[in-house]
């Protein structure tokens, strides 16, 4: 043992990691459906954790809370650009973010009323191939 590391020292020392660990947990995505969790910030807003990949949205299913900001962070496993397009039952672009090959984008947005809002990737033929979801806010 380390002459200047005392055994109380190594306790504390143990002691401190652990609880900067414990802090560190990071916000919570869930592994299957959409329900977002608070992301921990005062604010209430909420975050979405995507995988994107050719051609799905992982997952792609979400129930929200209109006038709620949520995050979205998403990460592009496929070969190609991918983007997050909300639009609502007309078809009206809410929200749309792209995301490279190979890189984790963010953005934020707010659903501005209740309803059914799709979710796609509006790069050429990628929606036609499955690439959609929905989006329900409360």
């Amino acid at each position: 043992m380390i002459k200047w590391f005392k055994p109380p020292v190594w306790a504390a020392l143990a002691l401190a990691v652990a609880l900067a660990l414990a802090a560190c947990g990071g916000n919570y995505a869930p592994p299957s459906g959409g329900v977002v969790a608070p992301s921990g910030g005062s604010s209430g807003s909420r975050e979405i954790k995507v995988t994107a990949s050719d051609f799905k949205f992982e997952p792609n299913s979400f129930a929200l809370k209109a006038g709620e900001s949520v995050k979205v962070t998403m990460t592009n496993r496929g070969a190609v650009d991918h983007n997050w397009v909300v639009t609502d039952s007309s078809g009206k672009v809410v929200f749309k973010f792209t995301v490279p090959v190979g890189k984790t984008g963010s953005g934020e947005f707010t659903l501005p009323a209740a309803g059914t809002y799709n979710l796609i990737c509006d790069v050429a033929g990628h929606k036609e191939a499955g690439m959609s979801g929905k989006i329900t806010a409360q």
